[in-house]
């Protein structure tokens, strides 16, 4: 039986009793992976050699990058990665992607096109996502923090503390993983979903946001490293179930070739 066959069976036999979405699925499922579903196999993959990295970087590397970045970095250089710091602050993406999510399905009553409604309906599921991979990822990386319990660099500068006492609760020892580094990414992996084709620009702005935290002291590489992981592969994680085919080109519809728009 070919692929197409198997697709055409697989509707043919859930639709009698199930929701479209569903359907959806199950013919999704028959017709092969997604350029989005194999992004998704890829961050499962890419883990464990991701945390060998950080964990090889822990007890020299970090500390000898911190030390450097101490020494180097001037004054008017701080102001600079101070600004792109800022851009992990989730509070005005959580707010906005929060507000749309409310109002849109008012707003589409007052919408004249079909078209238009389509539209609004396509952003308000880019809205949960971003919402519904902010919450998550939160939660396993405030678990990590916990469990981890590591020393910030600027423990280190000041009080000659480093390293790790697991469950200990204090905000001081809150370093691993950086939670800045998953909220920009969570943010530019959803952007990355919706406009694939300016991917390299949204993991320009992740990755230098990221890095500011190990140039301002606040974190070191291998925090940044998890973090940046935690907010991505949620997205990932999360986008089948939440977009619906066509959404993206990377998630077509079955008889759609993946291409970037």
């Amino acid at each position: 039986m070919t692929k197409s066959d198997m697709a055409e069976a697989t509707q043919t036999d859930i639709r009698r009793f199930a929701p479209a979405e569903l359907v959806e699925i199950a013919t999704a499922a028959a017709e092969g992976p997604t350029p989005l579903h194999r992004l998704r196999r890829m961050m499962w993959s890419g883990l464990a050699p991701l945390l060998a990295l950080a964990i090889g970087l822990m007890p020299h590397v970090d500390l000898a990058v911190s030390k450097t970045m101490q020494r180097v970095v001037t004054p008017n250089m701080h102001y600079f990665w101070q600004a792109v710091t800022d851009l992990g602050d989730g509070t005005v993406y959580i707010v906005a992607a929060a507000l749309a999510f409310l109002f849109i399905p008012r707003g589409k009553r007052f919408a004249a096109y079909q078209s238009t409604r389509k539209k609004l309906e396509k952003i308000w599921r880019f809205c949960a996502l971003m919402l519904a991979a902010m919450a998550s990822s939160a939660i396993v990386l405030h678990l990590v923090k916990f469990a981890a319990s590591r020393h910030r660099p600027s423990d280190f500068f000041r009080d000659g503390l480093y390293g790790f006492a697991p469950f200990t609760v204090t905000h001081r020892l809150d370093s691993f993983p950086s939670g800045h580094s998953q909220t920009i990414f969570v943010f530019m992996a959803t952007l990355m979903i919706a406009f694939p084709r300016h991917w390299k620009l949204f993991l320009t702005v992740g990755a230098l946001t990221a890095v500011s935290r190990v140039v301002l002291l606040n974190h070191f590489p291998s925090d940044i490293l998890i973090g940046s992981w935690l907010g991505a592969f949620f997205v990932f994680l999360l986008a089948p179930l939440i977009l619906r085919r066509g959404d993206s080109a990377l998630y077509p519809r079955p008889e759609e070739t993946p291409h970037l728009k």
